[in-house]
């Protein structure tokens, strides 16, 4: 009977080793897969990608100087570099220190100092901007921004919070506190 109860103690003892081993590798398993999502899967140095539209005429061309692409958050962009297109001449440039692309790739945020500019023929259609926390859309060639802006123009200054762009329609929108300095 002493034998018995010994081989009892020990079954229980070599069961309950067992689940305690698979409850740690189960604790050590979730963490590797969730750090695993914020390892890059892949990465490109001087990153080119170019769009068309329907009629397939560049639509718009993004540079970035590294991509860093996750499989499960956002792609990162170091020196990202936007150029906007109408019937195949440069019409907008934006650019900032960093980004972030989506996962479905539709919207590219670019967070701290962003500066744009509008391509100009005549010295008086020159436009320079320097926004903060930018937020664009390169499908729709639309991009906005709640945070200080400064317009730089031929004439002048202006500054306001926050902008909304339309670039195809060459319209910029300033939200609020707009204030300027004209020659």
């Amino acid at each position: 009977m002493h034998i018995n109860l010994s081989f009892f103690w020990l079954i229980l003892l070599a069961a309950g080793s067992f689940w305690l081993l698979k409850a740690l590798e189960q604790q050590t398993r979730v963490p590797n897969e969730i750090q695993r999502a914020y390892v890059p899967d892949y990465a490109m140095v001087d990153f080119v990608s170019s769009s068309t539209d329907e009629s397939g005429q560049l639509s718009y061309q993004l540079q970035a100087h590294l991509l860093k692409h996750y499989p499960v958050i956002n792609t990162e962009l170091a020196q990202p570099y936007l150029v906007f297109y109408r019937d195949g001449q440069p019409t907008w440039y934006v650019h900032a220190e960093q980004a972030r692309v989506s996962v479905d790739g539709k919207t590219v945020y670019m967070p701290g100092k962003v500066w744009l500019w509008r391509y100009a023929v005549e010295a008086s259609d020159w436009l320079q901007m320097t926004a903060q926390n930018m937020l664009v859309n390169p499908d729709t060639a639309y991009a906005e921004s709640h945070a200080p802006v400064q317009v730089h123009t031929h004439d002048g200054i202006t500054n306001s919070v926050g902008l909304k762009m339309f670039m195809r329609n060459q319209q910029v929108e300033l939200l609020s506190g707009v204030k300027g300095y004209y020659e």
